[in-house]
């Protein structure tokens, strides 16, 4: 994965990366009997870039959806796991978040464990709900 870049705007230049850190993070090869230390990184990558957005964003009304693609490898998750992945909405629009939980959304950043069903109807969900929330102040 390419090195986290901060400055945002760099990334549309020809130039987006500091030489070094293109360097380091090109190199990096995945122990592949041991995956645990490359999803931490990926992981961590993912919730620098989320996070180095909303930093950034100027402030205004938010509706933010996150969601994982796929469970990590069974070396990470351990045999069985679950295939659900989380999906998690960021917004500072009560309406919005009434709506969700209505739909079995949970406050919180950690997963309650609740199947809201399978992937292909999320959007549905998601559609439904966020049409349903009143617009405006």
């Amino acid at each position: 994965m390419p090195p986290y870049q901060p400055d945002w705007q760099r990334v549309l230049t020809q130039d987006p990366f500091d030489a070094t850190a293109l360097h380091e993070s090109l190199a990096q090869e995945p122990e592949w009997t041991n995956l645990g230390r490359a999803y931490v990184d990926a992981m961590s990558y993912s919730f620098a870039t989320i996070g180095g957005y909303l930093r950034t964003r100027p402030a205004a009304p938010l509706v933010l959806i996150v969601l994982g693609d796929h469970q990590p490898a069974a070396s990470v998750s351990g045999e069985g796991a679950s295939w659900d992945v989380p999906v998690h909405v960021i917004t500072d629009n009560e309406t919005v978040i009434a709506a969700l939980e209505k739909r079995g959304f949970s406050a919180g950043l950690e997963p309650a464990g609740t199947h809201l069903g399978p992937m292909q109807e999320l959007t549905t969900l998601l559609l439904d709900a966020l049409s349903t929330a009143p617009t405006g102040p």
